[in-house]
């Protein structure tokens, strides 16, 4: 609208981002007039995101919010150099000025461990965009094991127990057990998480 005393325009617009022109007639006390055309240039309010880091553990779900403000339209999420069972995607809210929502979301089960360092981009209906790189750290869980209850045997006759062994990362290549009892040793059976005593 425009102030009538000022010859202003003011107010705050609505409309979807580009270039509008619209005319302005001047009237005086007389009904002498004069007009003029004008365009209007809108522009959407630069897209803004944040995200956190996420420490995670191997093959354990977990999750993290993508937090923005700004943009027109429908905001839209994508994100590259994700581990193996992650991923990104929307909530398919529409950008707002001034107020932060959550655009999108990281989730996942990772299938592999280490540090990683995604690129995670939000794209706005406009095709403004704006990016953040992210670290999620994925541990292995500690290894851990347990045997099996000992076989009875007497003197002279061969016996042993499984020991299974969980956590850790990849193949246990030594296993090393001591206080066994003479012509007792450890061996490694051909499982993964499996030893032999």
């Amino acid at each position: 609208s425009i102030n009538s005393q000022t010859g202003n325009i003011v107010g705050t617009t609505t409309a979807w981002p580009g270039t509008y022109s619209f005319a302005i007639t001047a009237t005086d006390s007389r009904g002498a007039s004069v007009s003029a055309t004008y365009a209007l240039e809108v522009r959407a309010q630069p897209l803004q995101m944040t995200v956190d880091n996420l420490n995670m553990q191997f093959q354990t779900a977990g999750s993290v919010a993508i937090n923005g403000t700004g943009g027109a339209g429908v905001i839209s999420v994508a994100c590259s150099g994700m581990p193996a069972g992650m991923t990104c995607g929307p909530t398919g809210v529409t950008g707002q000025s001034g107020i932060w929502q959550q655009y999108g979301a990281v989730w996942g089960t990772p299938t592999a461990y280490g540090d990683f360092y995604p690129t995670i981009t939000l794209t706005d209906q406009a095709g403004n965009t704006v990016s953040q790189i992210m670290r999620i750290s994925i541990a292995m869980p500690p290894a851990s094991h347990y045997a099996t209850a000992w076989n009875q045997t007497a003197a002279g006759t061969y016996t042993y127990a499984h020991v299974y062994v969980s956590g850790g990362s990849g193949n246990f290549s030594l296993y090393s057990c001591g206080g066994t009892p003479p012509g007792m040793n450890c061996g490694t059976s051909a499982r993964k998480n499996t030893r032999d005593l």
